[in-house]
């Protein structure tokens, strides 16, 4: 996986070089890095690169920009990684805000978002609340599924 942050590392200098600093391919280049990071076991670095395409992101795209969905979601991994809950619960919420803002509240872009939310919270030991996320993530998927 190390290899991988290497290459990927590289791949955004070039890009950056290309495409200037605010383009969004470099944007989603960066939060993509930080999951080759999370991979790796470099949770500290996924989380400054991370927080570093989210601030691009949205200045160049907007708080409420649904690209943000993924890049927040990918940073409560990091967080839950690394069992800072709190930091990770607020990252996936934010993920959850924007994908109902953006697809409405039954869209089943929120099911692996839903599933994310209720393992985190099942790690900082708040079972009751991760079932209702469970059961709200299978709810959606159900009622998308005919």
């Amino acid at each position: 996986h190390k290899e991988a942050v290497e290459y990927m590392k590289r791949s955004i200098s070039v890009f950056k070089d290309t495409l200037g600093d605010g383009h969004s391919d470099l944007n989603m280049s960066r939060a993509n890095l930080g999951m080759f990071m999370i991979d790796a076991g470099m949770y500290d670095e996924a989380i400054t690169q991370i927080q570093s395409s989210i601030v691009q992101i949205e200045s160049t795209a907007g708080k409420e920009h649904p690209t943000l969905i993924f890049p927040y979601a990918n940073l409560a991994i990091a967080y839950g990684s690394k069992q800072e809950f709190d930091d990770a619960i607020k990252s996936v919420e934010r993920s959850i805000q924007i994908t109902e803002a953006a697809y409405g509240k039954e869209s089943p872009r929120l099911v692996s978002i839903l599933v994310l939310y209720s393992n985190i919270l099942q790690g900082a030991g708040k079972l009751e609340e991760s079932a209702k996320a469970q059961a709200r993530a299978s709810e959606i998927q159900k009622k998308n599924a005919n």
